[in-house]
């Protein structure tokens, strides 16, 4: 099996060096407009591995690239962005793609690539990272569970050490926490404010209780395609430690209008205001941040998805939780789905989110495999049913 895996950023290197050591791994290259990361990267990974400089929009290149290996894993962001370039650059070379889109902008668009990607005859599997992703996947696996499910809610926090951030992930969280963004509300897709919702959730240890707020990801764009009778989907979503918190990164720069993709003039030059901003917000997290984390201390990343319906015509609430580093969670995620589509496991042709793929269990034996643990806690009204897994 040959990769190339785009970015090689924490997430990309998990990635792939993850597919580096899997025995049936001929080639994996790493690409990236930095050179020298692409070749750390790939320094790190052995004689399987090469580096190339690669700009993804440039669309020639790129295409002439991709064409040879069996998966493409576009590991680079902001996908409101980077999605649609690389994705049809796949579609071009007829290449496998995956991703772990987050944002709910690009996935909106990636959500329409289905037909093409049919006629070229590939497998594209979008969002196949932690959350989204393994969110996806466990919701999925929860509504099996029930005679009839009625919500799917999933919610993340993570933590942050004030360690270097590039632009790519604020660019996201301006994204997902700026304007109006979907969620999917007594039945169907509605627009809400982006911080809205806040809600205090009950995380593994050694987070505990914390507040999310809604922002804008897969997951409730996704998941009300593939599972029938859903009423309410969300994703709710924050930072650790309180220094880190949305609200305090992110809500001044939405009041103050600077969080869009419009521009700002400053003298005589025109930028970004959402470039503005993520250059203030990376010099806020890395100056705020330093010497509030002690060795150690950070939370890593918790997961917990709540899906809610009946059983036997019983009220039951299943709810999935999980703590792991961010980047392994993601990488192995996506390392999982790359090797699943070269091998043929996962082979319909067309674009699919996790929960559109055949059988998520696969996924859950793969992550176990590298010591990712997943809690159940099972409750049935009235049966007096509480059981943990």
């Amino acid at each position: 099996m040959k990769y190339i895996v785009i970015g090689s950023g924490g997430v990309g290197a998990v990635i792939a060096k993850d597919l580096g050591n899997a025995e049936e791994t001929t080639a994996v290259c790493v690409a990236d407009i930095d050179f020298e990361a692409a070749e750390q990267a790939a320094g790190d990974i052995g004689s399987k591995a090469t580096a190339v400089r690669l700009d993804i929009y440039d669309a020639a290149v790129l295409v002439d690239l991709i064409k040879d290996y069996d998966v493409v894993v576009n590991v680079v962001g902001p996908y409101y962005k980077t999605a649609g370039p690389v994705l049809e650059a796949c579609i071009a070379a007829k290449a496998n793609y995956v991703d772990i889109a987050d944002d709910s902008a690009g996935v909106e668009k990636l959500l329409t690539y289905g037909d093409a990607c049919r006629e070229a005859g590939i497998t594209a599997v979008f969002s196949h990272g932690a959350s989204p992703g393994i969110t996806n996947a466990l919701g999925l696996y929860g509504a099996r569970q029930m005679d009839e499910v009625e919500e799917i809610n999933t919610s993340w926090v993570v933590g942050s050490t004030g360690e270097p951030i590039g632009p790519a992930n604020i660019w996201h969280v301006l994204e997902m926490c700026s304007t109006t963004i979907p969620q999917f509300l007594d039945g169907d897709w509605v627009e809400v404010p982006a911080l809205s919702g806040s809600e205090e959730v009950e995380f593994r240890a050694p987070l505990g209780v914390w507040p999310v707020y809604y922002v804008g990801h897969a997951e409730p764009m996704t998941l009300p395609r593939y599972i029938k009778g859903l009423k309410k989907v969300t994703n709710k979503g924050n930072l650790w430690p309180r220094e880190a918190d949305f609200n305090s990164l992110v809500g001044p720069y939405n009041e103050l209008g600077l969080s869009g993709t419009d521009t700002l003039k400053i003298g005589d030059v025109e930028v970004s205001k959402r470039d503005f901003a993520s250059v203030n917000i990376i010099s806020m997290i890395t100056e705020s941040m330093e010497g509030t984390v002690a060795e150690g201390e950070d939370v890593g990343a918790n997961l917990r998805i709540d899906v809610k319906g009946s059983i036997g015509g019983h009220a039951a609430h299943l709810v999935y939780t999980m703590v792991g580093d961010m980047n392994d969670l993601t990488g192995f995620s996506a390392a999982y789905a790359a090797q699943a589509v070269a091998a043929g496991d996962i082979s319909e042709k067309g674009i699919f989110p996790p929960e559109g793929l055949p059988d998520p269990t696969p996924l859950f034996n793969y992550l176990a495999g590298k010591g990712i643990k997943i809690h159940e806690q099972k409750t049935v009204e009235s049966l007096l049913e509480i059981a943990d897994s």
